[in-house]
């Protein structure tokens, strides 16, 4: 196995440019929509590590486990507001961009329920995100390291809430398997 490099422990330019641009959007989009942005978008690119951070900070913002829950089958939800929605269509659109092109509609829809500096503030915010997770998970772990991880943290389909797809222990909704332990945490309980 081969020791990848840790792209965020060098200090350089590069990085503290990276650092300022999370800066600004903190300072220019809704903070508790752009973790919800997030958490969506590192469910679609199967970071494990992201999911766990940004849905923790997702919820100190006040968002409930109910609408993560559901995140993953937000277009048929009704937990969202047309706001959210719009903004999570974009998000997608952007994350698949080789597959979406960003099509119209969705721009449209983006562009109707938000200001053109909001526009532009999710946008990079999504650009950052995934920009983030494809470096880190890239540079910083093999490509063995990475999978097993990723099972490590969506096997399990009930947390310790006993809700199916709980995300507490990193169970991804709708993908339920067997349960199996977070390196460090003890296996949850059965519940009855």
């Amino acid at each position: 196995m081969i020791k990848r490099l840790n792209f965020m422990a060098h200090k350089n330019s590069g990085i503290d440019g990276l650092v300022a641009v999370e800066g600004w959007i903190a300072k220019s989009f809704d903070p508790k929509l752009l973790e919800l942005v997030k958490v969506r978008v590192s469910q679609m690119n199967g970071c494990a590590h992201c999911l766990h951070m940004h849905r923790r900070d997702a919820l100190k913002l006040g968002e409930t486990d109910d609408r993560l829950l559901l995140l993953n089958a937000w277009p048929e939800s009704q937990l969202f507001t047309t706001r959210e929605r719009a903004a999570l269509a974009w998000a997608e659109a952007l994350t698949q961009i080789a597959k979406s092109h960003a099509p119209d509609d969705v721009y449209d829809e983006a562009h109707a329920n938000f200001t053109d500096d909001e526009l532009v503030a999710l946008s990079i915010g999504v650009a950052m995100i995934n920009a983030l997770e494809q470096a880190g998970d890239r540079l910083s772990a093999t490509a063995s390291g990475r999978s097993q991880a990723r099972r490590r943290l969506t096997v399990c389909a009930f947390g310790r809430s006993g809700k199916l797809g709980s995300l507490e222990h990193g169970g991804q909704p709708y993908a339920p398997r067997r349960c199996q332990s977070l390196p460090g945490r003890p296996r949850p309980a059965p519940i009855r």
